[in-house]
């Protein structure tokens, strides 16, 4: 079968669609961040990060989400169907600053399989 290979890039974006936004909480309890932080179930050294800047964060932490993307498909040329969609991109929170220092946020990435 013969197909298109189509590859899409998409960095960090943030979220600013405000139906998304709608379903996702504004804001956790910043003990809710100490206990996932000592938990030891975040993946690699998320939870250092995180434990590191909670005693800096607001009670309760205002979150701001992103999105990014690195994917493929594989498209039938005549129908213009999706025949293979690979995205290797893991879902997986990071955490980081506001540009104010004094407004710190915790920012979860909102990555798409």
């Amino acid at each position: 079968m013969t197909t298109y290979v189509y590859h899409g890039i998409v960095a960090a974006t943030k979220i600013t669609d405000s139906q998304i936004l709608a379903v996702l909480p504004k804001s956790v309890p910043r003990a809710l961040l100490v206990q996932a932080a000592a938990s030891g179930a975040l993946p690699g050294n998320l939870g250092a990060s995180l434990g590191a800047v909670v005693p800096l964060l607001p009670d309760p932490v205002p979150l701001q989400y992103t999105f990014q993307d690195d994917s493929t498909f594989w498209v039938d040329p005549t129908t213009g169907l999706v025949i293979l969609f690979v995205s290797i991109e893991p879902p997986m929170p990071t955490v980081m600053m506001a540009m104010d220092p004094s407004t710190p946020t915790f920012q979860p990435a909102v990555l798409r399989n």
